[in-house]
């Protein structure tokens, strides 16, 4: 099972993941419609 209270931890690292995790979904969806980004890449790391 999960420890739930871990997903509350620590606000910065939170707002990190949040961050990068946006990041790479913006990334993604640039690259879908430009032939040089890689899409997959990035939506499989978000």
């Amino acid at each position: 099972m999960i420890d739930r209270s871990d997903l509350h931890g620590d606000p910065v690292l939170r707002g990190v993941y949040l961050a990068a995790g946006l990041l790479f979904v913006a990334l993604g969806l640039i690259g879908a419609s430009r032939p040089v980004l890689p899409t997959k890449l990035f939506l499989s790391s978000a």
